[in-house]
């Protein structure tokens, strides 16, 4: 008969440190049921954690906070494709949401992306840990999901940023795999969220390509996938501008009792002290958290530094050892089925498995446990450059004005953020063993991602502990007993959510659903009626409505209003006691920015420049006496619009559509083309249950 051990499901072949099954078909509908069981898991364990941390966000209406700005029917605009205004930092995101809205109500396109990235993360996060343990895996994603980083940007409204980081996992696992299609694909929820997902993906793939030495395809992906955004960004005739004040204005701060690089090091460390989750950083609250990621970067460090003492030799050595077991079961059996899959086992199983699409290879594990180890500590570098030596980020962005998508570097502990995550779940994972399984030392130091094998299996040298009674790792916590303790395994899944209570419920009602006012959907409708650009005062990037609860935004008519709108993208920072200013970005902008500030009348001047309307949101947004002759069409408590009776033709040279069309015509073609590759394929298939 065949040997039990072979009817575990694995590879389609049957587990690869065992006999081929005797039911392949069969063993291969158990795995990829089993993984669809946990995958499901973690999708609704990201759901409820979405529902938990959006709360009053999710009622009608629209979530207006800092950066996060959708507004209802958006319509496709040259400034949807950053051919007009500021950067394109809104591209493509913008342009996905436009044609999301199409096809569903605005607002609930919001609210779908949001608690989509609560789910995405989760899934790919737990995907990530390669347990058997459904709360090892699930506590991997938790981690990840609902965590200090998340909260930060989730009130920062940077919504695309984490739509990439949610995938993150995803394109580590594509990236240490070398497969182009896979990669593309992982990296779509990075493209649609823009420039600053694409980078922090971008620092993980090329450090990963890196470490494999193949850095050609995966810089041609990176760059394709960026087109959208790339292209309206070169074809700027007004360039980039370079502010040096930039760097002390986004530089990392610190919001725990740890400093700024405590601080980064716990996830959080984010620019903007109106951020900061409600109860974070309290003393007690910040230890804790402090126990948790140290214990999961030390998992983590432990695993990384075995996974490169161990290679594909020592695999393939202990493949060969294990083939001759397999000759000698063979012939015992006369199974000629048995004797065919000897020549997998002789040439090594690991080689084998490298090879098969299904799983991940030892050696391709090894790759991204120690390149994602790398990539957090880049990441972390780049985020306290601002703090820790702001003169040497000022200096490159002077050099370059392409370097200032380093001045915001808390982003970039996205990476660090994964390493928690799988280390998190790697250290539940061992409190759920416990000690007395059997479990050898080396084996249970494999790389982080794997379970721990039994000696028989090829692919891992058989230790001389693994029977001895009380061998155990000195990280595994549990000291006494057999069975493990599967309560502390409980607590550490629910430890991250446990010390930041202040996530939850819209972030303690501070992300909650508002409607547009009545005002704006009658200026909106004149503009439409007769087109012309507009002009919007107060002379402020982001706006604090009442309407809005007081909460700062950034203002969302140059989305609501169609045709050109002219408003001041120049953001304000007060740090450190002092305020800064960072220059405008939009041309026209920096060209009325003097008249504007000067007091002196507009209506001539601003007739003169070609601008048909003034739109007024706030109250004191402009004096009666300097809008002499301006016909006001609109009359509300939340806005005042003002027409301009002979306003000359725009004088605006308009940019280039061609090249633009051309970029999202690469891209998306790239994009079908990865599609051929089935997308549960990015969800790592289970590994082996142990017997």
């Amino acid at each position: 008969m065949p040997n039990a051990s072979s009817n575990r499901p694995g590879t389609p072949d049957g587990d690869a440190g065992a006999m081929p099954n005797a039911f392949p078909g069969a063993a291969s509908r158990d795995t990829r049921a089993s993984s669809r069981r946990r995958t499901a898991a973690a999708a609704v364990t990201g759901l409820v954690l979405g529902l938990l941390a959006l709360g009053p966000a999710l009622a009608p209406g629209f979530v207006l906070a800092y950066d996060m700005v959708f507004v209802p029917r958006p319509v496709f605009e040259r400034e949807t494709f950053g051919l007009t205004g500021m950067l394109p930092r809104h591209v493509p995101s913008d342009a996905v949401v436009t044609a999301l809205a199409h096809l569903a109500p605005a607002d609930l396109v919001q609210k779908a992306i949001l608690l989509a990235i609560f789910v995405i993360a989760c899934v790919s996060a737990a995907a990530l840990v390669s347990s058997e343990r459904l709360t090892a895996r699930l506590a991997g994603g938790v981690v990840y999901a609902w965590n200090p980083f998340v909260a930060e940007r989730l009130l920062l409204g940077q919504w695309a940023l984490l739509l990439g980081y949610a995938a993150l996992p995803w394109v580590v696992r594509a990236a240490a795999r070398g497969d182009p299609r896979r990669l593309v694909l992982a990296l779509v929820p990075a493209a649609i969220g823009g420039f600053a997902a694409m980078a922090v993906s971008g620092l993980v793939v090329l450090v990963l390509s890196l470490r494999r030495r193949s850095i050609r395809w995966p810089l041609a992906v990176l760059v394709v996938m960026s087109l959208p955004w790339i292209v309206p960004s070169l074809l700027r005739f007004s360039g980039v501008p370079a502010d040096p004040a930039g760097v002390a204005a986004f530089a990392a701060r610190a919001d725990t009792p740890f400093g700024e690089l405590g601080s980064l090091l716990l996830l959080g460390g984010a620019w903007n002290a109106e951020t900061v989750p409600p109860g974070y950083g309290a003393a007690v609250t910040a230890v804790l958290w402090l126990c948790v990621v140290v214990l999961a970067l030390v998992v983590y460090a432990r695993g990384s530094r075995a996974s490169g003492a161990r290679g594909v030799g020592s695999a393939m050595r202990g493949g060969a050892v294990a083939g001759v077991r397999r000759l000698g079961a063979a012939m015992r059996e006369g199974a000629m089925a048995q004797v065919r899959g000897l020549r997998t086992a002789v040439r090594g199983d690991a080689a084998a498995r490298m090879r098969e699409p299904g799983t991940a290879a030892f050696v391709d594990e090894a790759a991204w446990v120690r390149g994602l180890g790398t990539a957090a500590v880049v990441g972390l570098v780049v985020a306290a450059l601002g703090a820790v030596v702001p003169g040497v980020l000022r200096g490159v962005i002077g050099l370059w004005p392409g370097f200032a998508v380093l001045r915001d570097g808390q982003q970039y502990v996205a990476p660090l953020a994964l390493v928690v995550a799988v280390g998190m779940g790697t250290a539940v994972d061992a409190l759920s063993r416990g000690r007395g399984t059997g479990i050898s030392d080396a084996d249970a130091r494999s790389p982080i991602g794997r379970p721990p094998r039994t000696g028989s299996e090829p692919g891992r040298s058989v230790s001389r502990t693994a029977a001895r009674p009380g061998a155990s790792v000195w990280w595994r916590l549990p000291r006494s007993g057999d069975a493990g303790r599967p309560e502390l395994a409980v607590l550490g899944l629910l430890a991250p959510v446990a010390l930041l209570p202040g996530l939850a419920w819209g972030a303690g009602g501070r992300l909650h659903a508002v409607r547009y006012p009545a005002d704006w959907a009658r200026a909106r409708a004149v503009v439409q009626t007769a087109p012309g650009d507009v002009l919007v005062l107060p002379w402020e990037a982001y706006r604090s409505y009442a309407w809005n609860g007081g909460r700062r935004v950034l203002d969302p008519l140059p989305r609501f209003l169609p045709g050109r709108v002219i408003v001041n993208d120049a953001v304000r920072v007060g740090t450190g006691g002092r305020e800064l200013r960072m220059e405008v970005e939009d041309r026209r902008a920096r060209a009325l920015d003097p008249l504007i500030r000067s007091g002196a009348p507009l209506t001539g001047a601003l007739r003169s420049r070609g601008v048909r309307y003034v739109a007024v949101d706030a109250p004191d947004g402009v004096r009666a006496d300097r809008l002499p002759g301006a016909e006001r069409v609109v009359a509300g408590p939340d806005l005042v619009l003002y027409r301009i009776p002979g306003a000359a033709a725009s004088p605006e040279t308009r940019t280039p559509q061609w090249p633009v069309e051309i970029a999202w015509f690469i891209t998306f073609t790239v994009v079908l083309w990865s599609t051929r590759l089935p997308v549960g394929s990015l969800i790592a298939r289970s590994l082996p249950k142990e017997p």
